[in-house]
């Protein structure tokens, strides 16, 4: 694996395209995505490692990815996570069992 500094890359594809290509599926299987990998070809043929700030767009300049190392401090990268976890609890469990019961009111 490959040091790299992106900066900022743009796919030769859109991204709309390829969602269009993949929404809805259970499961991708090998033989979609080795047809996905020839009709959006990856920005480089080995992985790399990114060690500076840069972005990626699809040919429409829509944004994919942001990396942004070390933008949060170590205390709020916790706080963050952790809010992360209460949220999605509140919605599994408190949200879903009063929609469920929503009637027996």
């Amino acid at each position: 694996m490959g040091l790299i500094d992106i900066g900022a890359v743009s796919t030769e594809w859109d991204a709309v395209r390829y969602s269009d290509h993949i929404i809805g599926r259970r499961k991708i299987g090998e033989d979609l995505e080795a047809r996905l990998k020839v009709k959006f070809p990856p920005l480089f043929d080995d992985p790399k490692l990114c060690i500076l700030p840069g972005v990626v767009t699809d040919k429409f300049g829509k944004v994919l990815v942001w990396y942004l190392p070390a933008i949060l401090q170590p205390a709020r990268q916790v706080i963050h996570h952790f809010l992360m976890y209460v949220s999605q609890y509140i919605a599994r469990h408190l949200f879903s069992k009063a929609l469920s019961h929503w009637r027996r009111c």
